[in-house]
């Protein structure tokens, strides 16, 4: 990515203790910095997808990550020209399928 140009970079929560994010990486992202707490749990991770930038954040503060909200806690639209291939890949990396409408597409990811 350019360094001039803006982007926006969506961030998900984690729960507090989260060592793997073994999910992402088997969906095909891959990790540009993870930075660990001192008992080996995850703080804070970068990762891209296909060009797009995202961050895992342990939970802070008040913010709510899926498990303890017993929900959805964010939606991020994700772009692709193949949908199909992407669903697969995410199904196959441990994602749920809720629903499939096209033009449209939900999974729901497990918390990792």
């Amino acid at each position: 990515m350019r360094e001039d140009k803006t982007h926006f970079a969506p961030e998900l929560h984690i729960p507090k203790g989260t060592n793997e994010i073994d999910f992402y990486i088997k969906f095909g992202a891959t990790e540009n910095f993870c930075f660990r707490n001192d008992d080996g749990s995850i703080h804070v991770a970068e990762l891209a997808f296909k060009g797009a930038i995202f961050h895992v954040h342990e939970t802070m503060r008040d913010a709510l990550e899926p498990i303890s909200a017993k929900g959805v806690t964010s939606i991020i639209g994700l772009f692709v020209p193949n949908v199909e291939e992407v669903m697969q890949k995410a199904i196959q990396a441990g994602a749920i399928e809720k629903s499939y409408n096209r033009p449209r597409l939900w999974l729901q990811t497990r918390n990792v």
